[in-house]
């Protein structure tokens, strides 16, 4: 009693309800405060050792404890049945008694862990019913543990599905067999494979304007810690305004699939029209000539207008010629053949074949590399390299330098002229279907050349750039990659 009457002195001061007094040893031998609320039995704390009883998040606290004097700590209350409860728990030390005072008081977190998970459980519900995705759980065997409000909102039918399979949701509630089929071997490839496998769902009629509701289903396994599957993850996210997009993208480009078919037949018919009487001029105009030579007729002014005549069929052909290119490369029907061959014989044979006839000026080629043969289209390049050269003739009086070198990946090319060069702000434009350079409306030409250079070098997964001063000169660089793939 002695002993009793000395630990009540040394608490008489306090509103606190729930106390332990403590030996310097660590044990417990008075406890005063109404425990019974916390259903644990006073006499329950005596002759126990304080860390029995009382223990932090990860492990029971030592001696240091008995250290943290008047320091305010949360800790947790270990009861009977190793229930933990959550407390705030602060320490006095009393000189006189060399006793420690324990001062508990209750939280206003969970007061069980039994509590906590019911919180915790309730935390993660309303968390994973406001995701804006369908979230369920299912067993190793496809069944239901868990399904959120987005996937089914009826609560009746959330609470019924618990334990049930989609073959048993679809009997009840008419669900269609052939979504049931598609989840059924999904899941069972998830199962076998245990990779993440996704699909899309549709559900016609869906949407309140009667179009079909999409859906991206992901299946995921989780595995236990011995590595086997324990349950699959399913989720799903709405994707019906994504498809309508792209649905409308497809019928899109089928429009203008269907009129680029309709220009090029229109070209290429007309095209063809316009040869017809073309061949028909060309063949009067050799007639009168071999008549001319026969006779020996020698008028200067009708040779004139002849060679004029000439001049003309053979540019309204080239004309021809480069928008029925243009066109068959708008519907991707560019016949692609790739060769091996070496690019500095080919540009030479070019140059002597086509270019002999330069008096006045030369085309100085030089091999700044060794060159190995590479793939290339001879036809595509054959056209790539005339019109290049041929626009260096026309604008330029001067020698042209053509350059060629090599390395491990690829092949380059750089025509060089002195001639009247490009306004900088028109270069970007260069590429664009008709268009010519402001200097150039004295020159002959329709603007589609360099458009057909480009898509032809595109074809051979190459590149094309200009680097051009007024008045100074002009030097294209081309750019080809040793070994072709493919072409789509």
């Amino acid at each position: 009693m002695q002993e009793q009457s000395k630990y009540k002195k040394l608490i008489e001061s306090t509103a606190d309800k729930l106390i332990l007094v403590v030996e310097n040893s660590g044990k417990i031998k008075y406890a005063e405060g109404n425990f019974s609320s916390y259903q644990i039995d006073n006499n329950y704390f005596l002759e126990k050792n304080i860390s029995d009883v009382i223990l932090d998040k990860e492990s029971p606290f030592t001696q240091p404890l008995l250290n943290q004097v008047n320091q305010e700590v949360i800790a947790l209350l270990k009861r009977e049945n190793s229930e933990r409860l959550s407390v705030h728990l602060k320490i006095k030390f009393d000189l006189n008694e060399q006793l420690y005072v324990f001062f508990i008081r209750p939280t206003n977190a969970h007061h069980t862990e039994k509590e906590g998970l019911e919180q915790l459980k309730e935390f993660y519900e309303n968390l994973l019913n406001n995701l804006p995705v369908d979230v369920v759980v299912f067993s190793d065997c496809h069944k239901y543990l868990y399904i959120n409000k987005i996937a089914l909102s009826d609560e009746k039918k959330r609470n019924w599905i618990i334990g049930k399979t989609d073959e048993e949701y679809a009997m009840k509630y008419n669900l269609s067999e052939s979504h049931i089929q598609g989840r059924k071997e999904t899941f069972k490839k998830v199962i076998q494979t245990g990779n993440l496998i996704q699909y899309e769902e549709e559900f016609e009629g869906r949407q309140p304007d009667g179009s079909s509701k999409w859906v991206l289903r992901h299946f995921k396994p989780i595995y236990n810690s011995k590595s086997e599957i324990d349950f699959v993850l399913g989720f799903g996210l709405d994707i019906s305004d994504r498809k309508k997009a792209e649905l409308e993208t497809l019928k899109n480009l089928e429009k203008q699939t269907e009129l680029n078919q309709l220009k090029n037949k229109f070209v290429s018919t007309i095209s063809h029209e316009f040869r017809t009487p073309l061949a028909t001029i060309k063949g009067s105009i050799d007639l009168l000539q071999i008549a001319f030579e026969k006779y020996q007729i020698n008028n200067h002014k009708i040779v004139h207008y002849i060679d004029t005549i000439n001049n003309e069929v053979y540019n309204l052909n080239n004309l021809l010629n480069e928008v029925l290119m243009i066109g068959r490369h708008d519907i991707n029907q560019t016949p692609v053949c790739f060769t091996k061959d070496n690019l500095f014989r080919f540009v030479e044979n070019i140059i002597v074949q086509n270019y002999s006839y330069l008096t006045n000026r030369k085309i100085n080629l030089i091999a700044k590399s060794p060159i190995d043969d590479i793939e290339f289209d001879p036809k595509l390049m054959f056209h790539v390299i005339t019109n290049i050269l041929s626009n260096a003739v026309k604008y330029s009086q001067l020698d042209i330098v053509i350059s060629v070198f090599q390395d491990k990946d690829e092949t380059n090319i750089h025509v060089e002229d002195f001639g009247i060069g490009i306004p900088e702000s028109e270069q970007p434009q260069l590429f664009n279907s008709f268009y010519r350079a402001s200097n150039s409306s004295n020159y002959q030409g329709s603007g589609l050349g360099l458009v057909i250079v480009k898509n032809f070098i595109e074809l051979h997964h190459g590149k094309i750039e200009v680097v051009s001063k007024l008045n100074i000169g002009t030097l294209f660089k081309i750019s080809l990659p040793n070994f072709q793939q493919s072409v789509d």
